[in-house]
């Protein structure tokens, strides 16, 4: 039996189809994530403490900005290794549940409403538009939403200050 301290939950980074996903680095090194498979879904996952992630350790740690940052550039690192070969739903960061089973009720569940989600956005891309406010040495970020104009970054120019640039945030 696990003592408190050691209890794990289960942390979903996106849903996904295909086959299972290889294991790859997530929020802790020593747990790797991989796929917890329902039918033609999956989700992509790695185990975490709930000592860190659990309600009472994540609402100190959230306050510390250098903890948040890598955290959430580690998820986002997860998900742009799934999109790499297949289209993902991304989860919200810090989407735990206590056990597999309960991960793969939520693919029993919401299975169709996955299937159609993953339907409407297969071989779309997400871009981001990157502006530099002039002046103030800080840039805006302003997601553009999903768009099938896959050439259109290759194609502009690089920001210069007070310009603005559209730039892949995730491929598929």
């Amino acid at each position: 039996m696990k003592r408190r301290h050691d209890a794990t939950g289960i942390y979903v980074y996106c849903i996904a189809e295909g086959e299972p996903f290889a294991a790859t680095a997530g929020l802790h090194p020593c747990r790797p994530v991989h796929s917890i498979a329902h039918e033609d879904l999956l989700a992509v996952v790695s185990e975490v403490s709930l000592q860190e992630f659990g309600a009472e350790g994540l609402h100190a740690r959230l306050e510390d900005d250098c903890w948040l940052e890598q955290e959430v550039r580690a998820h986002e690192r997860v998900i742009e290794k799934v999109m790499e070969d297949r289209t993902v739903l991304p989860m919200k960061f810090c989407t735990i549940f206590r056990t597999e089973g309960r991960v793969r009720d939520l693919l029993g569940t919401r299975r169709e409403k996955f299937r159609n989600a993953l339907a409407r956005l297969r071989g779309l891309e997400e871009w981001e538009l990157t502006e530099d406010v002039p002046g103030t040495g800080s840039r805006s970020w302003h997601s553009s939403g999903q768009t099938t104009d896959k050439g259109l970054g290759e194609s502009l120019p690089h920001a210069e200050e007070g310009g603005a640039a559209r730039r892949p945030r995730c491929r598929r």
